[in-house]
């Protein structure tokens, strides 16, 4: 570290914003948006609607496509994981929340529920995979009672057979 700052974070970013001048060099920023487009291209083609099964990364994507701009996404841990991170694009005004490697599986649903109830008016949606939600009758017994729109996505892997 060059130099600690102490202030709120807002505040102190308006305020270096000034200070910061356009870098000449832009090869390695090219190169890393170069990188980025050559991984959005690869992400797109695994999106490819003509297979069957249809593949999860293609219902996550079109997922994305429709998300309202407010819409809370909770995702839960696993395979699913992923498929939300590389096809489920955050837009500004989205919240967006997954455990990581930090909970075990049926961690999605219950995100989703206590999203609901503290923001009634947005949409929130679950991406889980079957086994996740295999693991989660209770929450879903919870919602239905409180009468919670969720949205639910349940991505079935043929891991549970």
């Amino acid at each position: 570290m060059e130099a600690g700052l102490v202030g709120d974070s807002k505040e102190s970013l308006q305020a270096l914003l000034p200070l910061l001048h356009r870098n000449g060099k832009r090869g390695f920023l090219e190169r890393a948006q170069r990188g980025m487009r050559n991984w959005r291209e690869s992400l797109e083609r695994q999106t490819a609607p003509l297979s069957t099964p249809m593949k999860p990364q293609l219902v996550a994507a079109e997922l994305s496509k429709r998300l309202p701009a407010d819409a809370i996404v909770n995702c839960d841990s696993g395979t699913v994981a992923t498929w939300w991170a590389r096809h489920i694009l955050a837009k500004r005004g989205q919240k967006h929340t997954v455990s990581g490697t930090l909970a075990s599986m049926a961690c999605g649903l219950p995100y989703a529920i206590a999203a609901q109830i503290a923001f009634p008016d947005r949409m929130c949606v679950t991406f889980i995979g079957d086994g996740g939600f295999a693991m989660l009758l209770g929450e879903l017994a919870t919602a239905v009672r409180y009468r919670l729109p969720l949205k639910i996505v349940v991505l079935k892997n043929n891991s549970l057979e």
